[in-house]
């Protein structure tokens, strides 16, 4: 199975997490991972991925 890392610095609006948010839903033949700060969309991300697949970004800088 492929793997897909999505990385979204905001997590709580806007077109970035909501993409996201559709690829996972559409693409089942993939495994998905996600990375971003706590936020609306990242919540959904914990109730639909295992909590494996969830990585939380660490500060407010991207690159940390």
């Amino acid at each position: 199975m492929k793997r897909i890392l999505h990385v979204s610095y905001s997590m709580d609006t806007g077109g970035g997490p909501m993409t996201i948010k559709r690829i996972v839903e559409d693409f089942a033949e993939y495994e998905y991972f996600v990375s971003g700060n706590p936020g609306v969309y990242m919540d959904y991300f914990k109730a639909k991925l295992p909590p494996s697949h969830i990585l939380m970004l660490k500060g407010p800088n991207l690159m940390l």
